[in-house]
C-alpha cells in the first residue's frame, strides 16, 4: 500500500471513531430517556461511554498525518 492511501486510511478511520463516540451515546440516550433530549444526560452518558474511543481517534489522526507528510517528503 503507498503511503497515501495509507495515511487518507487512517485520517478515515480517526474520523470513524471520533463519529462512533458521539452515535453509540445518542443510540444509549434514545433508549435511557423517557423525558426527551437532554444536555445534561447526554453528557453523562458520553462521561460512561469514557475515552478510549477518543484516544484512538486521535492516535489515528496523528499516524495518518504522519504518513501523509511522509509521502510528500518522499516525493520531493
Amino acid at each position: 500500500m503507498k503511503k497515501r492511501t495509507t495515511g487518507v486510511a487512517f485520517v478515515f478511520i480517526a474520523a470513524l471513531l471520533f463519529i462512533s463516540r458521539y452515535i453509540s451515546t445518542a443510540i444509549w440516550c434514545a433508549g435511557a430517556s423517557t423525558n426527551g433530549w437532554d444536555y445534561r444526560l447526554f453528557d453523562s452518558l458520553l462521561n460512561c461511554i469514557g475515552t478510549p474511543l477518543l484516544t484512538c481517534s486521535i492516535i489515528s489522526l496523528i499516524v495518518g498525518i504522519v504518513y501523509l507528510i511522509g509521502a510528500e517528503k518522499a516525493k520531493e
